[in-house]
């Protein structure tokens, strides 16, 4: 007899979540669209916004949700930083005299 955690997986099983359903999942597109306008909006302002839209969920939630939608922008950033790139696009020290 095999004991607890020991059977075969079932044939295509999924990973069963856990906790309560994301409120701030039903907004992800709007947030998306909102951060590729402006990339430097403020957590206060998009919470401001999703309230107007009837958002109920709270402020941690929604902070970790934007955290992660803007993940690729400070890789870019950091990317950028290290080949010495200025906000310019052009490489250290090689600027015009």
């Amino acid at each position: 007899m095999g004991g607890f955690g020991q059977g075969t997986p079932v044939e295509g099983s999924r990973r069963r979540s856990v906790g309560r359903p994301s409120l701030v999942a039903q907004y992800a597109p709007q947030l998306a669209q909102w951060l590729c306008e402006d990339p430097d909006l403020g957590g206060a302002e998009i919470l401001r916004r999703l309230r107007l839209s009837g958002y109920r969920g709270g402020k941690s939630a929604l902070y970790d949700h934007v955290r992660r939608l803007r993940v690729p922008r400070a890789a870019t950033v950091a990317a950028e930083g290290s080949l010495g790139l200025g906000q310019s696009g052009r490489s250290k020290g090689n600027d015009p005299p």
